[in-house]
Order: C-alpha cells, then structure tokens, then sequence
C-alpha cells in the first residue's frame, strides 16, 4: 500500500507543498535539513579512526599498560599511541571498574579493590557517572568511547559555527577541524573527555545572546547540559578552563548589545551555569566529599608557575611531529628535554589552521570576538613558556593555581582556532580581506615556521643518534610550509568557482593527517597473558595481593582483585601518609606501582617489600606478583615467602599471615567473611569488629538491620562495636551529601524541563521588544 500526504507550506517548512509518499518526505528532509553534512562530518571521524576500526592497530591500553600485554608485532612508527599512560591506569581500569558496578545495578561511589579502597565516583578520572561510561564494558571501550566524544565534538562546533558564519560548507570543514584536534589525537584519556562539550557551551552562549535580542529564555538548556556533562565526563581541570573560554566568549558576544538585551543575555547565561551546578551536583558533592580527605599531589599550588620548555612547547605547537613520534626519540635526549616535553604536552595546533586565523584578524565582522580570542590564546601560549606577565595575569584568575593550565588549556586555544581559522576561510571566499593581507597572513606563518626550526635546534642536535630523526624534522616543516603556501596560493585566486572546495580539502587533510599519525605507533597485533589474574581470581579472595610489574595498578580494580598498590590523583590521604610510614620510604605514594622510587640510590621496591612485610601483611597483602626473571634481594629467601606461581611472564609468592578483611579485636569472635562488604560474628561477649577497609567519612554499618557506629581504628582501618551473640554486619559507602545532592540533581531536572516547556519558550519581557537584529549588532 502507498501512503501519502500533503506537507504544509513551502515557507513553514521548506518542504514542498504537494502530495508526498514517506520515500518522498525522508528524501525531501535529507535535502532540507542538517542530516547531509553531520553525516559527512561523522565519515570522516570514522576514516580518521579506520586504522583502529579495521584492526590494523590494536590500541588497546591493556596490552601496553597493564604488565599482563606482550606485543606480537609492533607498530609501523616507533614511540606510543598516546602521551600519557593513564589511558589505561585511570580512563580503561578505574573505568571498566565503575561500568561493572553499574552492570551489577550499583552506584559506584566506592572502589574496594584500589589500595584499600578509596572513592571511585569522587576520583572523578574514572568518569564513574558519565552516560558514555558502559561503552568501557567492551574490550577496546575506550576507543569508542574517544569516537563518540569526536563526533559530539564535531557535530557541536559545526552547529556553532552555521549560526555564526550561515555558511554550511566552511561550517563541516569546521566541524571536522576540532574534532580530529590535537588533544583528541594526543591526549587519549579523561582530560579529552570534557572538550567534547565545549562548543556545546558556545553554542549555547550564542543562542542566549540572539534570543536576548526578543527578550526570550532561549540557550539556557543547552548551557545547562554542555557544563554538567562537562564536569560528569571526569576531568573538572578542563571543565574548568573550558568555562573560562564560555566566560570570553561571553563576554565578546555581549560587546554591542542594547543594555536591556545586555541584562537578559546574562540573565540566561547565568541561570544556565546555576542549573548545570544543580544537575552535576551528584559528581560535584562526591568529588568535594573526597577533598579533605584527599592527597592531591602538585594540584595543591604546585603548578602555579609550572610551564613548559619554549624549545621544545612552541615549536611542536606549530610543527606538531618536528621531535619525531610521540615518545619516538625520547632516549637518544641525554638532557631529558623530549621526556618532560611529551610528559607534559596538551596538544597542538595544525599549520592551516594558524595560517587562516592569522589572516582572520584582518576580518571586521564579529571583530570583538575575534581579538578576544586570539587574545586567549595569546595568553594561553605565554603562560605555557612562562612569559612573566601571562603568568600573573592567568593566576590571578581564582582557582587556577591549582590546574596544570599549561598542559590542559591547549584543547580551549584549539577551538578558538578553530573559530578564527573559519571566519578567515569566510572572509577570503566573500573578498572582504585583500590580498595583501593574505600574503601578509602567509609570511607571517612562514616566519613562524623559520622561528619554531631555530628554537628547536639545540634539541635537535642533542638527538643526532636517533634514526630518522632528521628525516622526521624536515618533513614535519616541508609539510607545513607546502600547506601555508598552497593556502596562500588558492586565496589569491579566491574568485575562482574552485577555490571554495580546495581551500575546505587543504585543511581537512591537513588536520587528518596531523591527527592519524600516532595511530600508526599502536602495536599491530598483541596478547593478554590473564594466567596469573586467573590464579589470584582462584585464590585471593577478600585478600590484597601486591606488584612488583605485572598487573599493574589499577588493573585490580579491572580484573575484580584487591590491589594493595595504587597510581591515581587524588589518592586517600591517610594512605599515602601509611605508604610512606610503613610501606615504602622511597616512593611517591600516588604512583605506588612497585617499580617506580623517588630515589635510585635508595632501596628497590623488591627491598622495601620485603623489609616492611609485617606491615604489608597488616592491611591484608597475601600475595605479590613479580615479573620473571628479577633478581631478588637474598633476604626474601629468610622472609617465609613462598612461590606459589610462575610463568614466562610473572612469579607469585604467597604472604606469610595476612591480616583478614574482617577480624575480632580482641579475639572474642569468630567471623566469617561472606562478601567485601559482609561478614557473619559470632562473639562470646561485646567485642569490636575491624574492618580492613580505608575508613572515611560515609561508610555506614548494620548488625542484622541496627544501625552501628563506625569509627577510625588506627591510621587508616575503620571499626565497628557488636553485641554478644551472633551478627551479620553489612557495611556500605555513600558520600556524606548524597540526598542533597538528590534533591539537587531533581531540582535542576525540573528547572531545566520547566524552560522547555511552551509558556516559557514564547515567553517575551514585556517591557522590551527588540528592534535590533543580530547582524546589526555583529557590524
């Protein structure tokens, strides 16, 4: 049977006004909708991503970070995939932890198999409440996860930018330029979680500025959920710095505006921040529960005026591969420089894309945001190589201090590149920036590229050793002076019908092979050796086991396996102060992995292990896991401990008399330990229980449904007092503020769903009715 219908009017809808078939009516809203150009924009992502969909590569961050991956036949490119290896410590492990939980139907407020357990949703990395989160249920999830996050990002910045410019074609070319940019390609862990929802926030900032101009409610949604997705993805540093950019943009957008519209602008945009607080106050109270109790390490103030190397930072902003694959040559630098340099880079920025900002200074149109902008970066760039009046400038902004801006804020000055390098591609195709200021635009880029050679080059000599290394210098700047100069080129004959078109084609293989690089430094095909995980799942238990390399931390937390050692930001503070105390004296406890010292003139791991192993055995340590083949100090031979274990890849030595995760104080109880959380007593008299968990604020107990008081018991262990008889004590975690931050999360929900609504969506001030359009205000 054929169905038809009549569509409205061609003016209501666009769609023509005649009898349709439901063939008909999908092909005509293909043509008159947006569905074409996100469609290309998610195409390209995907080709951008191909190596890793088809297999090609395997980036799984278990095979490289885990201690338990051998890889069967490396990369095409030497160096990592990546710059930071919490892709799999944080973002895969503590991850997976918390899709688990909420597979099981649990709120994962607490992980018991980090250390000696520690907050999972308040450590935030792990994006423990983030929608996303389920996708790390699958065996490369992270990795879906990371394309997801660029086709929000995508598709966001192409929607910001239509409503900017008008223009669909520049605004895919856009769209596609920050979703394959430098952080996503670099920075493959949580840090890049947030950045997807950046231009989301400007979009929403944009849309309250025009709507401010009807006196309407309009932006505030989106603002709203652009933030608190923002603050759930897991990483509130660059949630942080990326609301600093919707504070420029805001404030760019309000230049011009009657005062009137000024009041309503900002009154949607503030009512748009206090909801997004509202909704993501579940993940905000669990976080700043945690705090207080909370090693943060150097986010104290410690990178208050911490910056990176100009040689090396400025350089690889412009020239992103001029040192060489992510960690290529790191060895053949004798003076370490490469090694702090990919430790603590954030991004970078493509040749064409500078090339085209550049030329949009010139541009009149949106002229306050473009300096606004590029001011932003300019700022950015000088805190980065520490110029002195960036630095005081950017830490007078309160709460920087406690961000490493230097290494999280690139990802902001790449989409405010994005911005400009857009509105300059506008500018040329409609002729309103001449051609000297083209060229000028072009030389400038040039110069820079000349700059960036000559900054770098006592590096680069320092790594005349490395092979290919020359190789990958100049082609990295033969590259991005081949496309400044055919973007020069292809400007200056902008009236030409293809100029449009070669122009968009320039940048998007310029950004896509920026972006694909690293990829071709993932190992092509590696194992899992899950033996050892097989026997710890067998015969720990409740216990802890701890590592001396193999399943490293947090890969306990993946594997359902309690893991003494830890290697996370924030960790507990009493833990780290008992790491140092009794654990370990040369370690720095948030990266209490078992191979790393702060010292290497000072004692081993193997050696501290061994010499605290009573305390070890204290917080439940049964076994510990070394790597085959590591020389053992001879006292481990007079210490009772006993291999258990071994294959080619790790050896298991048994503990001698682990603490249990439940015990009697005083020894009048006998306990059964039923769960991680249960135990069934049996006291002859009123005793106290200790609970070998990591005590803090929000654990509650209950003895056969009464409510107990838990109370601290030594530096870190918690307790309980338990009447004669026999009990089942049950504990469970929930961060202090839970039923506020409920109410909260509801109250935001109802606010939110309330502007939504069509009183409010046509409601006008009564006292304003605009008369000033958009485009006036712009000129």
């Amino acid at each position: 049977m054929r169905l038809a219908f009549r569509s409205r009017a061609r003016n209501d809808t666009g769609l023509p006004n005649r009898p349709l078939s439901i063939r008909g009516y999908v092909r005509s809203v293909w043509r008159t909708t947006s569905a074409r150009p996100i469609l290309l924009i998610v195409l390209v992502i995907l080709a951008a991503n191909g190596t890793y969909l088809l297999h090609v590569f395997d980036p799984n961050p278990i095979n490289q970070t885990s201690g338990l991956g051998v890889v069967t036949q490396p990369g095409l490119l030497v160096g990592n995939q990546n710059i930071d290896p919490n892709i799999g410590f944080t973002a895969q492990a503590l991850g997976h932890r918390a899709a688990v939980d909420w597979a099981h139907g649990h709120i994962p407020w607490w992980n018991p198999y980090e250390g000696l357990g520690s907050p999972l949703a308040g450590e935030m990395q792990s994006a423990a409440l983030f929608p996303l989160n389920g996708l790390n249920l699958l065996s490369n999830g992270q990795i879906y996860f990371r394309i997801v996050l660029e086709i929000v990002a995508g598709v966001a910045t192409f929607f910001l930018l239509r409503r900017l410019i008008g223009r669909t074609w520049l605004s895919v070319v856009g769209g596609i330029a920050f979703a394959l940019n430098g952080t996503f390609s670099w920075m493959f862990h949580a840090p890049g979680n947030p950045i997807a929802f950046a231009p989301l926030l400007l979009l929403g900032i944009e849309i309250a500025r025009d709507s401010s101009l009807q006196g309407r409610w309009r932006g505030l949604a989106l603002i709203a959920v652009s933030l608190a997705l923002s603050l759930y993805a897991g990483f509130p540093e660059v949630a942080f710095i990326d609301g600093l950019l919707g504070g420029v943009w805001f404030i760019a957008r309000g230049i011009g505006l009657p005062r009137r519209a000024l009041v309503i602008y900002g009154r949607n945009v503030a009512v748009g921040v206090v909801t997004s607080l509202l909704i993501a106050a579940p993940i905000l109270v669990a976080f700043a529960d945690y705090l207080p109790h909370a090693n943060i390490g150097g986010h104290g103030s410690a990178f208050a005026h911490a910056v990176s190397n100009p040689a090396t930072a400025l350089p690889a902003l412009f020239v992103p591969y001029l040192f060489g694959p992510i960690f290529g040559f790191f060895t053949y630098d004798h003076t370490n420089q490469l090694l702090l340099f990919w430790s603590n880079v954030g991004g970078y920025f493509a040749a064409s894309l500078c090339a085209l900002a550049l030329i949009s200074l010139a541009g009149r149109q949106f002229r306050a945001l473009r300096l606004l902008l590029a001011a932003w970066i300019l700022l950015g760039i000088g805190r980065l190589v520490g110029v002195s009046w960036a630095l005081t400038l950017v830490n007078l902004i309160p709460g920087v201090k406690s961000t490493a801006f230097y290494r999280y804020a690139p990802a902001s000055w790449e989409l405010a590149i994005v911005v400009l390098a857009v509105l300059g591609l506008d500018d040329i195709l409609k002729r309103t920036v001449s051609r000297v200021v083209i060229l000028l635009g072009g030389l400038l880029m040039l110069l820079a590229l000349l700059l960036a050679y000559l900054t770098a080059r006592p590096v680069l000599h320092n790594l005349t050793g490395a092979p290919h290394n020359r190789a990958w210098s100049w082609a990295s700047l033969a590259w991005a002076a081949f496309v400044i100069v055919v973007i020069v080129a292809i400007a200056m004959y902008r009236a030409r019908p293809f100029a449009r078109g070669l122009l968009s084609t320039v940048v998007v293989l310029d950004v896509a092979a920026m972006f694909i690089v690293p990829q071709f430094s993932a190992p092509q095909s590696a194992r899992l050796d899950t033996r050892p995980v097989t026997f710890l799942a067998k015969h720990l238990s409740n216990g802890r086991f701890f590592t001396l390399g193999p399943l490293a931390p947090n890969y306990g937390s993946y594997f359902g396996l309690g893991s003494a050692a830890i290697n996370d930001v924030p960790i507990p503070k009493s833990y780290a102060a008992y790491i140092d105390a009794n654990l370990d004296s040369n370690v720095d406890p948030l990266v209490f992995t078992g191979t790393t010292v702060t010292d290497p003139r000072g004692p081993s791991p193997a050696d501290e292990f061994v010499r605290h192993l009573s305390s070890y055995a204290a917080v439940g340590v049964k076994y510990v896991v070394v790597p085959q083949g590591l020389v053992l100090p001879p006292s481990w031979r007079d210490a009772g401990l006993r291999q258990v274990f071994h294959d080619p890849l790790a050896q298991i030595f048994q503990v001698p008399n682990p603490a249990p995760l439940f015990g009697s104080d005083d020894g009048a109880c006998r306990v059964r330990v039923e769960s991680q959380t249960v135990a069934v007593v049996d006291c002859q008299r009123s005793a106290r229980i200790v609970y070998r968990e990591q005590y803090m604020p929000g654990w509650r107990a209950t003895a056969n449904g009464r409510a107990l008081q838990v109370k601290s018991h030594g530096p870190v262990f918690q307790r309980v007092q338990v009447a004669e008889g026999r009990s089942t004590l049950r504990f469970s975690f929930l961060p202090p503020h839970s039923l506020e931050a409920a109410v909260a999360l509801v109250l935001g929900v109802g606010v939110l769903v309330a502007f939504q609504l069509p009183w409010a969506r046509s409601r006008r001030e009564p006292p304003f009715e605009a008369k000033v359009s958009s485009a006036d205000v712009d000129a």
